[in-house]
């Protein structure tokens, strides 16, 4: 990672604090999860202005867990996939909360998350908020949290990109 490597054990961010304006030389320019490590982000912490290969913002590959309550990823770049978040083999994703991923480029467009065939994101909600299914197992909070993903392969109706909410 061209900022933080988290090869095992556990990392967390949150309060204020911020990574930015790393350069990771292929896997993730602001954090790097491998292994069976876990990466926490909280409250109102930031991964922001960083640059990879693979990952701009975070890039998880291996036995890794990933947890996002709050906090942003944006601003980031990557030039292969996932110009903010890269889910190569991780083993859990949740979003929820206040949790913000935008604005994260590769080439000029935009590519928030990447999503490796058979990789899953949970999406969770605030709690005491409902999420509403609209279609394929796609459920979106109502509060209106949106999250781009782009997959390996294009979805399709054999092979449907699915999001399910936690139902907190």
């Amino acid at each position: 990672g061209g900022g933080v490597l988290v090869g095992g054990g556990s990392f967390a961010m949150s309060g204020e604090s911020v990574i930015a304006y790393n350069k990771g030389t292929s896997w993730g320019g602001g954090v790097n999860v491998t292994n069976t490590a876990t990466f926490t982000m909280s409250e109102n912490c930031r991964i922001v202005h960083n640059d990879a290969g693979k990952g701009g913002g975070v890039s998880l590959f291996g036995s890794t867990v990933f947890n996002m309550t709050g906090g942003s990823i944006s601003d980031n770049t990557a030039s292969t996939f996932g110009g903010g978040v890269l889910v190569s083999s991780s083993e859990a994703v949740t979003l929820g909360g206040t949790s913000v991923i935008d604005n994260n480029m590769i080439n000029n467009s935009e590519n928030n998350v990447y999503l490796q065939d058979g990789k899953n994101i949970i999406i969770g909600t605030k709690t005491g908020e409902s999420a509403e299914t609209i279609g394929n197992g796609v459920a979106i909070p109502t509060n209106g949290f949106i999250i781009g993903v782009t997959t390996q392969t294009n979805p399709s109706k054999d092979s449907p990109v699915q999001f399910t909410t936690n139902g907190t």
